[in-house]
């Protein structure tokens, strides 16, 4: 069964758990392998064929779904009701967001698909990338950047050692180990003094400094 808004609704192929070889759930989203090993998705109460038989690999996000062709091998994204090639061979990696779907392709050259559009990040592979919500963050050698709908920014020539995403914000530290945030498009100094420990929720920031007081960022 498939809860969603407010309703619980069956899936049109799926008698029971040995029905579904496997699935992958987005925030509004499922993609599912029935018992004929074809990849169907589900979505605003649809379920949509895209005909592709025993998917190597798919993963989902909000409105959105990548996967492989096994038949084809071609690489294609689920969105919003339609199908849409972006390679004709499988990428080396990728990742699905709210929206996107980041990935290194065969030539190794780092793109992103968000919203209908096929943006060129880099013509070499990063380091690291990750794809959550609604942010894309991504590293080379010395820059540490992030794409959000549709806008590449860099944040600084430092890579942190660690960051925290969770809708559409993004939490690091400086090279002084000050505490920042990229939230909704904008960059920000939290704080001037060092911070003990944060907890990002949604867009809201919880921070401590070094008498353990607490302070919010929104």
């Amino acid at each position: 069964k498939i809860y969603y808004k407010g309703q619980t609704h069956f899936l049109p192929d799926v008698i029971d758990n040995a029905s579904i070889g496997s699935f992958r759930a987005g925030d509004n989203i499922l993609a599912y392998k029935n018992m004929d090993g074809y990849l169907k998705i589900y979505y605003r109460n649809q379920v949509f064929n895209t005909e592709v038989f025993q998917p190597s690999k798919y993963k989902a996000g909000a409105n959105t779904v990548a996967f492989i062709n096994e038949s084809t091998q071609e690489f294609s994204v689920f969105y919003k009701g339609k199908v849409k090639v972006l390679e004709q061979q499988p990428p080396v990696s990728f990742s699905v967001a709210d929206d996107m779907v980041a990935y290194v392709d065969n030539n190794q050259n780092f793109k992103v698909f968000y919203d209908e559009e096929i943006f060129d990040l880099a013509s070499f592979a990063p380091d690291s990338y990750t794809a959550e919500d609604n942010i894309l963050a991504y590293s080379d050698n010395v820059n540490f950047n992030l794409f959000f709908k549709g806008k590449t920014y860099n944040l600084q020539r430092n890579i942190p050692k660690e960051y925290k995403i969770d809708q559409s914000t993004l939490v690091f530290k400086d090279i002084q180990g000050l505490l920042n945030v990229f939230s909704d498009g904008s960059i920000d100094l939290v704080s001037k003094e060092k911070t003990n420990n944060y907890q990002l929720s949604g867009n809201i920031l919880k921070f401590s400094n070094s008498l353990n007081e607490y302070h919010f960022f929104v």
